[in-house]
């Protein structure tokens, strides 16, 4: 009787601590996409609030690229500021980026240089995984889908781009909503085009003045990543 006492109570230990290292590794799991979910909300925040007023040519040299696009070949693509340089590279202080839902990832892309050539490919960053799909929507001061056909032109500043909503909807986490205001230094630039490299990029006045020339975007430089450590990993595209 004794045996059988002290059998059953080791096979219930056994299953209590087979089950809290299952809730612990779930835990863990949990934490982790936690993070990541939070590292990439923070990433593409700053991102939007950083959106500059310069407009970057393609490929080609042809077309004229406005400082934010929705809706071509990926979802938006914009010229951000801030792009930090703490080796003092010889580049740029802005960034081109641009977001993609594909399968079930999202991607971040950015350029080594704004004014592309036929060989400036973008790298590539996985911001975030079992990404069920994926919702950019430009709004303008009314709270409504933006049109650039309307704003175009337009002395109304409630037909501006004044917005951005993203809705995700992810495994685990259901369907979650992000609006970001854009800065207002944008105003001068309402995806009106303008010439590439006509804004000046920041610090420049400054430069001007005292006769430092301006660094020089170099191609073949590798990107920094926006954080201290990259998102999971850069690749070119």
């Amino acid at each position: 009787m004794a045996i059988t006492i002290f059998a059953i109570l080791g096979l219930m230990s056994a299953l209590m601590l087979n089950n809290m290292i299952r809730q612990h590794g779930i835990l863990d799991e949990r934490g982790e996409r936690l993070i990541g979910l939070q590292r990439a909300m923070t990433i593409m925040q700053r991102d939007v609030s950083q959106i500059w007023g310069r407009s970057v040519r393609d490929e080609y040299g042809e077309n004229l690229l406005p400082s934010f696009t929705s809706g071509d070949d990926r979802p938006i693509e914009f010229t951000r500021i801030g792009w930090r340089n703490p080796l003092s590279h010889q580049r740029s202080e802005l960034q081109r980026v641009a977001y993609e839902h594909r399968d079930t990832t999202l991607y971040r892309y950015y350029w080594n240089v704004l004014d592309r050539a036929i060989d400036s490919e973008p790298l590539e960053q996985i911001m975030l995984e079992d990404v069920l799909s994926v919702d950019f929507e430009p709004l303008d001061g009314n709270g409504d889908v933006w049109s650039p056909g309307s704003a175009a032109g337009s002395p109304d500043p409630l037909v501006q781009l004044a917005a951005l909503s993203v809705r995700f909807e992810m495994e685990g986490y259901g369907e979650i909503t992000r609006l970001w205001e854009l800065p207002e230094e944008l105003d001068r630039v309402r995806t009106s085009g303008g010439s590439a490299g006509s804004q000046q990029e920041p610090g420049e006045e400054s430069r001007q003045q005292s006769g430092t020339p301006s660094p020089a975007p170099t191609p073949g430089s590798r990107a920094t990543p926006i954080n201290a450590e990259p998102v999971v990993g850069d690749r070119a595209r």
